[in-house]
């Protein structure tokens, strides 16, 4: 198919072996799971955030200082967007006053 590339790794034996028994415990192929492992992390999804801090922290090749850094300016950007986000109480409450102004929705 035209405009896919094919990306591999190193792992060992059992390191993938527990990998395949997990995959099939849960109804998953490879693919699945690496492709929406990596599209989660593309879209900084907020669900994914937990698991981005622990890998740059444990895999990055950048120095001690820009790690906390960058770590310090997600958690400042994870802060600033639950802060705009509206709960679902929020949502609650802005129905309810629609209903008072224009009646039953």
């Amino acid at each position: 198919m035209k405009g896919l590339k094919q990306i591999s790794l190193k792992i060992q034996q059992k390191h993938l072996l527990d990998f395949k028994i997990k995959l099939r415990h849960d109804g998953l192929t490879h693919g699945d799971f690496l492709l929406e492992t990596i599209m989660m992390y593309i879209s900084s999804d907020p669900s994914f955030a937990h698991c981005r801090t622990d890998i740059i922290e444990k895999r990055s090749k950048f120095s001690a200082a820009r790690k906390r850094e960058s770590l310090k300016i997600r958690k400042r950007s994870d802060e600033n967007i639950a802060e705009v986000t509206m709960t679902k109480e929020d949502r609650e409450n802005i129905y309810s006053l629609l209903e008072q102004e224009v009646g039953e929705l």
